[in-house]
């Protein structure tokens, strides 16, 4: 047992691979967590036991150093507020954050068929595209609309999480879908 941490190693024969797995990850996220802190208190030049009062702030309000980072950024400085650090650890500790986390978005994509008769169909489909992705527009999320060969489009979205990107591509498709619907065209989802 680790005395200092009041934390079981597990040996890594004797656990599953997704066990072992598991554990190895979450080593690696405690010792980039970390440096964060290291290198935000070298930054400002804090003694030890500044650092390990920090340290105890941040793990008694989230349970880790990594996951409290990890929120951090995700939702920006006002996370690290909520702990009760004075502003220039906040400072310090978000400009580390944000050099060395990188949030991962998940894409899913999908393939939609337009056509339009009418004379100026290629602007009402130009339209219709432009629309949807405005109106579907976040700040955790990327909509990309490109052609594959007329009459075929994909339609790409990033996003945190595969509900939330699962569930922007559906809005955006029947958006497309009904507007190009309602200025005379004809389309349909291909996958």
């Amino acid at each position: 047992m680790d005395q200092e941490k009041g934390q079981v190693d597990l040996t890594l024969r004797r656990v599953t691979n997704p066990e072992k797995n598991q554990k190895l990850l979450q080593w690696k996220k405690d010792k980039k967590a970390d440096t964060i802190l290291k290198i935000a208190a070298e930054n400002l030049k804090a003694n030890d036991s500044e650092t390990v009062k920090i340290r105890n702030k941040i793990i008694e309000k989230y349970g880790g150093l990594y996951d409290a980072f990890e929120e951090t950024a995700e939702s920006g400085e006002k996370n690290l507020s909520k702990v009760g650090l004075n502003q220039k650890w906040i400072e310090a500790l978000t400009e580390v954050i944000n050099s060395r986390i990188k949030l991962e978005k998940v894409k899913v994509k999908t393939t939609i068929e337009l056509a339009s008769l009418n004379p100026n169909g290629i602007q009402d489909i130009k339209n219709v595209v432009t629309n949807a992705i405005k109106s579907e527009k976040s700040d955790n999320s990327l909509i990309r609309v490109y052609t594959i060969g007329a009459p075929k489009y994909c339609i790409e979205v990033s996003a945190d999480n595969y509900p939330e990107a699962e569930k922007i591509l559906a809005i955006t498709v029947e958006d497309i879908l009904a507007d190009l619907e309602k200025s005379g065209g004809i389309g349909r989802r291909l996958n």
